[in-house]
């Protein structure tokens, strides 16, 4: 994939070059919904990593399950399922690498060049697992010029931010790029017990680069990385008479969703490091790609109490704290050979191969702890040793045909085979047999594509596409033999892309609809103290929607961007357990909880996502004030299929429609330094990324156990502000 960031400028709107369709292309001749935000962009908004991502594209949802796991989702499609037995919906590639562990999705920007958002399917050019589209985060190279970028933060809750890359030629054909990122705040939220501050973060980050141009149609790129991240999960239990608080009666509950009562410090780690070597050459009939990558990624042990309480401890029923600890060590290879011919030649063409390995491992332990809410495996000391082997491949071509001037065709294929070996030994738990337990599957598929352009004008195109995507199958996180399915997805889209006013005034607009098949849907089965995880695949879902975006800039000072998503969902047949409702049984009322969701909205898929952005200059002698706000809203979005029920105590399981406001005043001078005044979530909205609802009865009925449901959620950032100073040259 190109990691040079170009840019074409029209009179009045500049355009970005990308390569989401695997060779260099216009984002306004590019025929997808995709949208580019560039280093500056990124820093305006405060999009500091992938996660605050959702407040700049609509349709983009990131949220957290448990410690350190990333879960996105783009059109309503994504997973909340764990674990190394599954993959992601959405796929995150870096430089070109794609990353396959969920807790390597959050990724911290440093030295970025610019994000590129794909929406909708991707498998035929970038593969499996990017059902709902696909993330590429794309670094600086080091440049033909000396270059150093630098800025320190300091806001509120402690937060320090440190950035810096220093980057351009060695020789006269070798250059070097060397960056460092350091990262921290203070927690969010208060520990009553204990006095501390779940949410804190700390991430340090080095990357280095050295590219060698032997000639001018020839690059050889080497890149290393390394980051450390200790952060703490924040998990509030928003119901006072869930059995957690049975022995205190729920005297000790705070209503106060950032302020909680723990016994244990929450804590977990995470280390990723990686290299990689890339190599680019113009062999004529086309431009050559190959990238090979290793990566380790090591985190844990995570400790984490869920209860939200401080009360009493009873061994005897195991109840009291959650604590966690997991080990996880995964070792990556990944490499990619691809061919582009020009895009511009009468007939032109892509076609390429890759391979994915990556063997992990996950150790974990739970002492004496309730874990319904974490594993669902019941109650008692919980050991596991974990290992996946998951070795895919594929080989695709994507081709095309210019008929005119005006008039392109477009088809394409991969194919895919992935084959997954999962295994669990249990030397000690509840509910699950002893022993080794391991499963075994291969997926293959075939997924096609076929797509017209038709460009009456320079500024204007008009295309259309049909797009299959493809999920792999995978197992249960807590249960090799609880296999499941792939997904598959077909999703036709139309649109039209165009330029107005001299190219000062741009509307995109598409429409999309998609089939999507044997959605994987993780369930808790059983009640009280007692549930298991277990994955089905659901029949279908259908989805549908229209993106737009509209951007004009009526003088050279002022720039106006709005933009949005509007998104209808809705899943078919599917025998479900509901999670505020008994499952435990073959007879009512233990089996109350067994329903069909069909005709309900998906997960995380807001009807609505809308964003806008004001930009605007003013020159002075010696520099530009930059006056920038941007502001997101998002409507009602739920967190599992029976979401739109209303739950005891008022609360639901979903998080309701908000607005989100952020703002930056900037002075920039023409010698190259900058001092900014920036805020996030202005309004201090609450904003639920998570929210677990669990019943608690129990089969036979128990008092103990059948209270009021476990209704835990986690939030986003509260408001945030802070001074930036910083060095361009």
């Amino acid at each position: 994939m190109d990691t040079q960031a170009d840019t074409v400028q029209d009179a009045g709107l500049s355009d970005i070059v990308v390569t989401a369709t695997r060779a260099s292309t216009s984002v306004q001749r590019t025929a997808l919904t995709i949208q580019v935000l560039s280093s500056e962009s990124l820093l305006k908004s405060g999009v500091s990593d992938s996660a605050a991502l959702q407040n700049s594209v609509p349709g983009l949802t990131f949220t957290s399950g448990n410690v350190g796991q990333t879960l996105i989702y783009m059109r309503g499609i994504g997973t909340s399922i764990l674990g190394l037995g599954a993959g992601a919906s959405v796929a995150t590639y870096v430089d070109g690498i794609y990353l396959s562990n969920q807790q390597q999705a959050l990724q911290k920007f440093g030295n970025i060049e610019r994000v590129e958002v794909l929406k909708g399917p991707q498998a035929t050019l970038f593969g499996r697992n990017a059902t709902g589209g696909a993330i590429n985060i794309i670094t600086r190279e080091p440049g033909d010029t000396m270059r150093l970028d630098a800025d320190a933060s300091y806001g509120n809750y402690d937060a320090v931010t440190l950035r810096a890359t220093a980057s351009g030629p060695v020789t006269d054909n070798l250059g070097a790029l060397f960056s460092v990122l350091y990262d921290d705040h203070d927690g969010y939220a208060k520990n009553i017990t204990l006095g501390n501050r779940p949410n804190a973060d700390h991430t340090i980050g080095i990357r280095a680069t050295l590219q060698f141009k032997p000639s001018p149609n020839i690059s050889l790129t080497l890149r290393g990385d390394y980051s450390y991240r200790k952060f703490s999960d924040y998990y509030k239990e928003l119901n006072p008479d869930s059995i957690f608080s049975f022995f205190n009666d729920g005297s000790d509950f705070i209503a106060d969703p950032w302020k909680i009562r723990n016994n244990v410090v929450n804590r977990a780690t995470a280390r990723d490091r990686g290299v990689s070597f890339t190599v680019k050459s113009d062999l004529g009939i086309g431009d050559l790609t190959s990238v090979t990558s290793y990566r380790q990624f090591n985190s844990g042990p995570t400790i984490s109490d869920l209860d939200s309480n401080d009360g009493p401890y009873w061994p005897a029923l195991n109840l009291g704290s959650v604590i966690l600890g997991d080990l996880l060590r995964s070792r990556q290879f990944y490499h990619e050979t691809y061919v582009a011919t020009d895009r511009s030649k009468s007939f032109f063409m892509t076609v390429g191969a890759n391979y994915h390995r990556e063997k992990a491992k996950q150790f974990v332990y739970r002492p004496l702890a309730f874990t319904a809410t974490v594993v669902g495996a019941g109650t008692g000391d919980q050991t596991f040793d974990r290992a996946l082997d998951n070795e895919a491949y594929s080989a695709f071509v994507d081709a095309g045909a210019n008929l005119s001037s005006d008039l392109t065709i477009t088809a394409g294929v991969r194919y895919s085979e992935e084959k997954k070996d999962y295994s669990q030994f249990n030397y000690f738990t509840t509910n699950i047999p002893l022993g080794l337990q391991i499963g075994r599957r291969t997926d293959k598929s075939w997924s096609p594509r076929a797509g017209i352009e038709y460009r009456p004008s320079g500024d204007l195109m008009i295309y259309a596409s049909a797009t299959s995507g493809f999920k792999s199958g995978g197992f249960a996180e807590n249960n090799p033999l609880n296999t499941f399915k792939p997904e598959k997805i077909w999703s036709y889209e139309a649109g039209l892309k165009s330029s107005f006013l001299d190219r000062r005034g741009r509307f995109n607009i598409a429409f999309f609809y998609a089939d999507y098949k044997d959605l994987q849907i993780q369930q808790l089965v059983g009640g009280g103290l007692s549930f298991v995880r277990r994955i089905v695949n659901a029949d279908k879902a259908t989805i549908y929607g229209v993106d737009f975006e509209a951007s004009i800039k009526p003088v050279d000072q002022l720039t106006l961007t709005f933009g949005g998503e509007y998104l209808k969902t809705k899943i078919g047949d599917a025998l479900l357990c509901a999670p505020t409702l008994p499952c435990t049984g073959a007879t009512a009322p233990y089996n109350a909880g067994v329903l069909n969701p069909k005709g309900n909205v998906l997960p995380n898929a807001p009807k609505w996502s809308l964003i806008g952005n004001v930009d605007y200059d003013i020159p002075l002698a010696s520099g530009t004030i930059n006056l920038h706000s941007d502001l997101s809203y998002r409507s009602r979005a739920l967190f599992n299929y029976f979401g739109q029920a209303e739950l005891p105590n008022g609360a639901q399981l979903s998080q309701p429609a908000y607005v989100n406001l952020n703002g930056q005043i900037r002075y920039k001078d023409d010698s190259g330094w900058s001092i900014a005044l920036f805020g996030q979530n202005l309004t201090d909205r609450l904003v639920r990324t998570w929210m677990d609802v669990l019943s608690n009865y129990s089969s036979p009925p128990s008092p103990l156990i059948n209270r009021g449901t476990l209704t835990g959620a986690r939030f986003a950032p509260p408001r945030t502000y802070g001074v930036r100073v910083g060095v361009s040259f």
